[in-house]
């Protein structure tokens, strides 16, 4: 069997792309100590022509983040053996997209499905407040006919 992958088993290889972010930016993988569960920087690397990458080994698949210098917020997704794509979205951090892993396209899916479940909860809670507003004006009415 042959195979096209950049990676051995054990190895990960960041290939991101950060349109609009400026030569030289740091970018920041972040993960976490397992006895203390302090935050650690574990590697940094600098935007080139919109472009960054970050290879490594890694033991088992792992929560991290990246840290994007002047954006807010991480970029959370799961390191772990393979090729990892992360497109960074510099107006909208929360947007960035991750795939190319089986682990992270799964946790992409599963983030897209509480979304819609977390909106399906907004609306709901939009009717019951409408029904107690219109509940509680009938009975202000009802108290004043008294």
């Amino acid at each position: 069997m042959i195979s096209c992958s950049k990676v051995k088993d054990g190895e990960f290889l960041i290939t991101g792309t950060a349109k609009g972010i400026e030569n030289g930016k740091t970018i920041i993988l972040q993960g976490q100590d397992p006895t203390t569960m302090a935050v650690l920087p574990l590697d940094t690397v600098k935007v080139e022509n919109g472009k960054f990458e970050i290879k490594g080994k890694v033991t088992e698949p792992a929560f991290h983040t990246l840290i994007i210098q002047d954006l807010q917020g991480p970029i959370p997704f799961i390191l772990e053996t393979g090729e990892i794509k992360i497109e960074v979205d510099k107006d909208s951090i929360h947007k960035s997209k991750i795939s190319g892993t089986y682990s992270n396209d799964e946790y992409v899916k599963f983030n897209e499905d509480v979304t819609k479940v977390q909106k399906r909860l907004i609306d709901f809670q939009k009717k019951i407040l409408r029904l107690c507003r219109l509940l509680n004006k009938n009975k202000i009415q009802q108290l004043l006919m008294v």
